[in-house]
């Protein structure tokens, strides 16, 4: 079976027909159980283990992954290596679909470079979505309760074989997805979804690349899982504040059939200066990437034609230091 030769995927995004909007205003009553404090202080135990462990992480996952024959993996030194391996892996294609995530934003450059035409999926998923030019300053977002959010979100594992959602849309499709997390212990990838992006990709795809920095790599399933929510959780802010919520999201046309999913996967470890960065600022690799902190800055607000915040932290420091061994090898 198809399952059990790919690598298992794991989809967390809002549990009630994937409009947020509605989600934040169904949970009236705190969980007892729920604790802001002992969150925030795991996800800190988690970034530190893995900016601890960093190379036994990848030692480790590298030799998980080889439980999975029909997924290639690839280890990419910098961005050029990265590239060259999306070449090889596209072919003839030239046109590739991706997600929301910054280590693709990474790649971004180079592939236009290389000839790549860039598909944005994420505001594709919303009817009349798009960023919007002014991002609201921080203190004009809705506030949200954090339990509301924490329990917003639920984890549904993609089914790789047997009765099969499959969205209409494009053949021989590649798309390229940034994780937000892997777990070394047995290699399951993990995708926060706001839209149904991620969903649609996988299922349309017949080629499927996943990127994972080596900062998202953490020790275990289910720390893996809790970072995830953790996007959940704190980086509604960031999404708030620079789109519409109010926006719907337009109705995906599906079909219903038996197949047996067969993409090619393939996944990209990309260093690109991380290991760099750890030796003398090992601090940066502790973010998650949620962008809550662009929402509340000031300087972002200012000048986001030049400022990124610190989602962008990697780029900036590649810049600074353009003789940094990126490879660690």
């Amino acid at each position: 079976m198809a399952s059990e030769q790919l690598i298992p995927i794991e989809i967390v995004n809002p549990s009630s027909g994937y409009k947020i909007p509605e989600i934040l205003h169904k949970f009236r009553q705190r969980p007892q159980e729920f604790n802001l404090e002992e969150i925030s202080k795991r996800l800190k135990d988690i970034r530190n283990y893995t900016v601890d462990h960093l190379d036994s992480l990848l030692q480790q996952l590298e030799e998980t992954l080889k439980r999975y024959p029909r997924v290639d993996t690839i280890y990419a030194g910098d961005i050029k290596e990265a590239v060259v391996a999306l070449k090889r892996i596209c072919a003839s294609s030239k046109k590739i679909y991706v997600n929301n995530s910054n280590t693709v934003e990474e790649l971004r450059e180079h592939l236009i470079e290389q000839g790549f035409e860039i598909e944005e999926t994420y505001y594709q998923e919303f009817e009349g979505f798009a960023p919007v030019k002014e991002r609201k300053p921080y203190w004009q977002i809705p506030e949200v309760v954090s339990e509301v959010k924490w329990r917003s979100f639920s984890s549904i594992p993609v089914d790789w074989g047997g009765i099969e959602t499959r969205f209409e849309g494009l053949k021989d499709k590649v798309v390229l997805f940034g994780v937000n997390a892997i777990a070394a212990e047995d290699g399951t990838v993990f995708f926060l979804e706001h839209s149904r992006n991620i969903t649609r990709g996988l299922h349309e795809a017949s080629r499927v690349v996943l990127l994972a920095g080596l900062e998202k790599i953490v020790e275990n399933r289910e720390d893996a899982l809790f970072q995830t929510f953790c996007m959940g959780l704190f980086g509604l802010e960031g999404i708030s504040s620079e789109l519409k919520l109010q926006s719907s999201m337009r109705e995906a046309v599906i079909e219903n059939q038996q197949r047996d999913m067969n993409p090619q996967i393939t996944i990209i470890l990309l260093d690109n200066g991380r290991r760099a960065v750890r030796k003398n600022f090992k601090e940066l690799l502790s973010c998650i990437g949620c962008r809550t902190c662009n929402a509340v800055c000031p300087v972002f607000t200012a000048y986001e034609s030049r400022f990124e915040g610190p989602r962008n932290w990697l780029k900036i420091f590649n810049e600074v230091f353009e003789n940094v061994d990126g490879t660690g090898r």
